[in-house]
């Protein structure tokens, strides 16, 4: 059974704020396919490449995506759609689509209760960064199945604040770590098959990225804001090391991300 009210730790004034202070229409560019400074964006395209089907694609949670986008050139689908509560967030997904010369339906609705012409309608859905803000996870993966047709895919990927990312969020900004729940690939894996569905690729994604903790600093400035700069700059070596070696690392303790693949069967 859905429940129809939210279980989301965030309220909605965060991610105005965060897409409030944030610049439109930028130009996206593949140059994530070359470029061994953007190798976590190419993992992640990579496996949305891997198993991408159908022609109808969702995003949730698209407040400005630049991935709506870059799936857009890549498959052209026939119709796809981005889903945002954030007013900010779709106006800024809307002149990003326009500047980038794609077509994308931008919706202004909440998951919970989306229009009904959007249900069952879509062959691929993803979703980055949304469901470990919710405390029921079956609940909103079960949610978001509702816009997939049968058999559809739900490509769901999330911060790994289980390892060192989540250790050192806490350690930058409590208030953001507290927002997240934080899931090891076990626990989001059960979360998928608590929500009746099917998984067919499942693992951690990246060996760092330091970047990810973007979101503490609110100002580039202070002791902690230069150690995170160091940081990410660690990740980068690292992956002008692998992208060398032809070969991505992948950890419980450091990986950046939780992926999850899974099939919606109805």
């Amino acid at each position: 059974m859905i429940e129809k009210k939210s279980s989301g730790i965030t309220e909605k004034k965060y991610w105005d704020s965060l897409y409030g202070n944030d610049s439109d229409g930028k130009t996206i560019t593949s140059q994530y396919k070359t470029d061994y400074k953007q190798l976590c964006d190419k993992l992640i395209m990579d496996k949305i490449i891997e198993f991408y089907s159908g022609d109808n694609f969702l995003e949730v949670g698209a407040g400005n995506s630049d991935w709506m986008i870059r799936v857009c050139k890549e498959f052209s689908p026939s119709y796809c759609a981005g889903l945002d509560y954030s007013e900010q967030g779709c106006e800024l997904l809307k002149n990003k689509a326009k500047k980038n010369n794609v077509k994308i339906d931008v919706i202004n609705a909440d998951i919970f209760s989306p229009p009904t012409e959007t249900l069952n309608k879509f062959d691929f859905i993803m979703s980055y960064g949304v469901v470990e803000h919710f405390k029921d996870l079956p609940n909103v993966l079960k949610t978001i199945s509702r816009f997939s047709k049968a058999n559809g895919l739900m490509f769901t990927l999330i911060p790994n604040m289980s390892g060192v990312i989540g250790s050192l969020t806490r350690l930058l900004d409590e208030d953001i770590y507290n927002i997240h729940v934080p899931h090891d690939l076990a626990s989001f894996e059960k979360g998928h098959h608590d929500a009746g569905l099917d998984i067919v690729w499942k693992g951690y994604l990246g060996s760092s990225n330091f970047g990810v903790l973007s979101s503490c600093f609110q100002e580039q400035k202070g002791i902690k804001y230069f150690l995170y700069k160091q940081l990410t700059r660690v990740s980068k070596v690292i992956w002008l090391f692998e992208t060398k070696l032809g070969f991505s690392f992948k950890s419980k303790l450091f990986s950046p991300y939780i992926l999850v693949v899974s099939r919606v069967l109805k």
